[in-house]
């Protein structure tokens, strides 16, 4: 990102988009790209692709369907300095051709539901995405059992800071034992301590502020969102089958 707000948001605007812009960067998935290229005065450990169950082959299709986001810790600056003050998010996944997902992420807020939509794009070998439409750096399935939990790393890049995410994924908004110690067995192995995460309470608001998924028709990019909602745009529904 950088410079200006796109779409000339001004005035009380702004600022509400730069947020917001930059906690999506922190919570979303990532961009595929080695880490010693990127960064390589960084003494970070490398993650290892590692999973808890082999991943299956067509895993975009095995790892669709509704999730939320239960948990969280990471060493960004934007997380860091709202996470006290984070709902529990949702992602709707769906399978695309070639392995790609396409993601689509809700915030809810008192003030209403945030969204942001983004296709995943599949490299290499299965559970290792990149998302060029958001400028993202690395994102992996580390651990899934495909049914009730998932933990996903992250790496990405916001106006030249670079970080680290992780985030426990549950199919439903009580994370059970399990993915719980997964998580927290996971995290610190890519240097990221306790004080850094959180558990995400579940939001008051939630059915009110996002009854139902929504998505972006095809071809409108993620980052038109503040565009669309100051100009009053209404989304499509998902299909009855991904409500």
């Amino acid at each position: 990102m950088g410079g200006e707000p796109p779409c000339g948001l001004t005035g009380s605007q702004a600022p509400f988009f730069c947020i917001f812009s930059a906690l999506a960067s922190c919570v979303s998935l990532g961009l595929v790209m080695p880490r010693d290229l990127c960064c390589p005065s960084s003494s970070r450990i490398r993650m290892p692709l590692t999973s808890r169950a082999p991943l299956k082959h067509r895993l975009s299709e095995q790892f669709s369907g509704l999730w939320y986001v239960v948990s969280m810790v990471s060493d960004c600056k934007v997380f860091l300095g709202k996470k006290d003050h984070l709902l529990m998010s949702s992602r709707t996944i769906r399978a695309m051709p070639g392995g790609n997902l396409s993601v689509h992420m809700e915030f809810p807020r008192a003030d209403g539901c945030h969204q942001l939509d983004a296709e995943y794009l599949r490299v290499g070998s299965e559970g290792h995405f990149r998302v060029p439409a958001l400028g993202y750096l690395d994102v992996r399935v580390a651990d899934t059992d495909y049914d009730t939990f998932a933990v996903l790393y992250i790496y990405k890049e916001l106006e030249g800071a670079l970080s680290t995410m992780v985030q426990l994924y549950s199919r439903t908004q009580e994370a059970s034992p399990q993915a719980t110690k997964a998580f927290q067995d996971f995290y610190p192995t890519v240097g990221l301590p306790n004080d850094m995460m959180v558990m995400l309470p579940k939001s008051g608001v939630w059915t009110k502020a996002c009854p139902r998924p929504f998505l972006l028709p095809q071809g409108v990019h993620g980052r038109m969102w503040p565009c669309l909602i100051r100009v009053g745009w209404q989304a499509h529904l998902l299909p009855p089958s991904m409500h």
